[in-house]
């Protein structure tokens, strides 16, 4: 058996409108009342007042327009809008490895991949790079030591 909509809307649960509604509702009302006072203001202005003031703030909206668009060219560096320089990476050279060394070629890949990182972080994220290096001042030293060994 259905239900009526005079039923349906009786068993339905009645829920108060959310408080983003009600922001809503009240904030087009507003806009409204403003669009209706502008427009009761505008009617009284003569003819020659309407054209003066159309021209008014077409001048005004258009100075605004051509701020926005030259400001992002004016405030820029000068090379913000060439390519970068090509990235090169260093080419290592790798020993065979002596049958006495401490290091398997693994670790030695290791070490190099690890000082190439850091290499690069310094020359592109030098915050990133110090504050890795805080606290552990002997790493870089510790590793070029290991690098040392190998070889």
């Amino acid at each position: 058996m259905t239900l009526s909509k005079k039923d349906r809307k009786q068993t339905e649960p009645h829920t108060n409108p959310g408080i983003g509604e009600r922001l809503s509702v009240a904030i087009e009302k507003k806009k409204r009342d403003l669009a209706n006072a502008l427009g009761r203001a505008s009617e009284r202005l003569s003819p020659g007042g309407k054209k003066l003031s159309l021209l008014f703030f077409g001048i005004v909206m258009g100075g605004i327009s051509l701020a926005l668009i030259v400001r992002p060219f004016r405030d820029s560096p000068v090379n913000a809008y060439g390519f970068s320089k090509e990235l090169h990476t260093p080419f290592t050279t790798v020993p065979i490895q002596p049958s006495d060394s401490l290091l398997s070629q693994e670790d030695f890949q290791l070490l190099i991949g690890l000082k190439h990182t850091l290499d690069s972080l310094k020359q592109h994220d030098p915050a990133t790079y110090h504050e890795l290096l805080k606290g552990r001042e002997g790493l870089l030293d510790s590793i070029n030591f290991l690098i040392n060994i190998y070889q």
